[in-house]
């Protein structure tokens, strides 16, 4: 037998051997779960994903437009137009008071209806005749006319006063349009100063007194709020002060323009931040009792792309398609896309054609109008998933990983494993894969999984 200390030593030992196995062995699995964890993402079927229930099936109208000449008529699938850079401007069809000239619009309304399209007119860029700052400059760069952005010069800034200007524009253009025009958007993004520089206070006097009057001539029409803008703070920073007045009181519908984006070069802008703007918005909504009316992005996309230099056709195909997937599966109704003719941040050109991302819109819009969300769509780190049901046993699964990027018509992608149920899967330009393996390749452009 060992002497006593001897024993006490060698236990001490085998113990620290014993304890360095045992970390390096769980390091070691730790290390291989970690790897299998981001390697075998896995495809399959959620019928309530993020804990949602089945909602509503996608209304056509998720997907309208706007569109700045009547004879570059988009060739993709819309419901609606919003009536904005379309010459239809309050201060150019209103020169002088009590002259009206409704040649523009009334070309509009016939485009319109030719095509099957309603309406949505939008107020904004008041004349200088009824400006209280005719001369103020508003905005640079931009081509707004001085005076346009500031509140009428019968309006206080307390919100009293006759406000007759206002509403004898309002007055007149729903008399003449009444029936033609289904919507009314009270005004074009009262955050941005070169839209208008009146209190929060004139602006509900303004709605206060359209919708009267709206409703009064057209019964059947609908009243959007303001429509805010300035990203994921600034949409729900302007609209609960706007409804902590009573705003609410004076729309059917809660509007607000999706954008986010900057102009600093290479910083590009994220589709998925269009998430934490609806739901700061909605939390207001929520507040002031405004969450059960119809939310609506009356504008929207990529935004001005001249500083930051977001250019690439792929890429832009992938902000929309995500864009549109996201806002509907945030609750979004109705999603106007800014615009169908915008130079080189459209969807067309007229030496080019139909862009990337043109395509994107017409084939995403196949995707979801009719199919049932289960619920939000669901994130895993860089994976997005949403789920969506038909009939006679439907399922789909759109998909896309946001670490991935695209690069002078290349796009980067991980093999991903899907579920059996799953026969083949649709990319954003229109063709359709056998899925083969049990993978998919997934990228910055979401894909669609069907199982028929």
């Amino acid at each position: 037998m060992l002497p006593h200390c001897v024993n006490r030593s060698f236990l001490r030992v085998f113990v620290f051997i014993l304890c360095v196995t045992f970390v390096a062995v769980t390091t070691s699995v730790a290390q291989v779960a970690t790897s299998l964890s981001t390697n075998t993402d896995y495809l399959s079927f959620d019928t309530a994903s993020n804990g949602g229930s089945a909602s509503a099936p996608v209304p056509a109208s998720l997907f309208s437009m706007l569109t700045h000449g009547k004879n570059d008529w988009p060739t993709v699938t819309f419901t609606g137009l919003r009536l904005w850079s379309t010459g239809t401007y309050w201060y150019m069809m209103n020169a002088s008071p009590g002259v009206y000239d409704y040649s523009t619009l009334d070309n509009w309304i016939s485009t319109a209806q030719a095509n099957g399209k309603d309406l949505m007119y939008t107020f904004g860029e008041i004349p200088a005749w009824a400006s209280s700052n005719p001369s103020g400059i508003c905005g640079t760069g931009i081509g707004i006319p001085a005076g346009s952005c500031y509140p009428p010069n019968d309006l206080n800034s307390d919100g009293t006063g006759t406000n007759q200007h206002w509403k004898d524009f309002v007055t007149a253009v729903v008399t003449h349009a009444a029936g033609q025009v289904k919507y009314w958007e009270i005004w074009n993004e009262p955050t941005v100063p070169g839209y208008w520089t009146g209190t929060n206070t004139q602006m509900l006097r303004m709605a206060q007194d359209a919708y009267g009057i709206i409703k009064a001539i057209d019964p059947n029409a609908m009243v959007t709020t303001p429509s805010p803008s300035t990203g994921i703070y600034g949409v729900a920073a302007w609209m609960g002060p706007y409804l902590a007045l009573g705003g609410g009181n004076y729309a059917d519908i809660m509007s607000f323009h999706g954008y986010s984006w900057k102009s600093t070069p290479g910083v590009w802008p994220i589709p998925e931040d269009i998430v934490p703007l609806v739901e700061n918005l909605k939390a207001q909504l929520v507040i002031y009792g405004q969450d059960k009316k119809p939310l609506w992005c009356t504008e929207g996309s990529w935004g001005d792309t001249s500083g930051n230099g977001f250019a690439d056709p792929d890429l832009r195909a992938a902000f929309l398609s995500r864009h549109y997937i996201l806002q509907n599966s945030e609750g979004v109704v109705r999603y106007y896309w800014y615009a169908w003719d915008n130079a080189n941040d459209g969807l067309w050109t007229s030496t080019t054609g139909i862009t990337k991302a043109g395509t994107a819109y017409q084939q995403v819009e196949n995707w979801l109008v009719g199919r049932t969300p289960t619920g939000k769509c669901t994130q895993n780190v860089t994976l997005w998933t949403c789920n969506y049901t038909g009939s006679s046993g439907y399922q789909a699964l759109a998909v896309w990983d946001t670490s991935k990027t695209c690069s002078n018509g290349s796009c980067g992608t991980k093999s991903v494993r899907s579920a059996p149920q799953y026969l083949h899967w649709k990319d954003v330009g229109g063709v359709s894969h056998k899925i083969t393996n049990g993978t998919v390749p997934v990228g910055a452009k979401p894909i669609w999984l069907e199982n028929q």
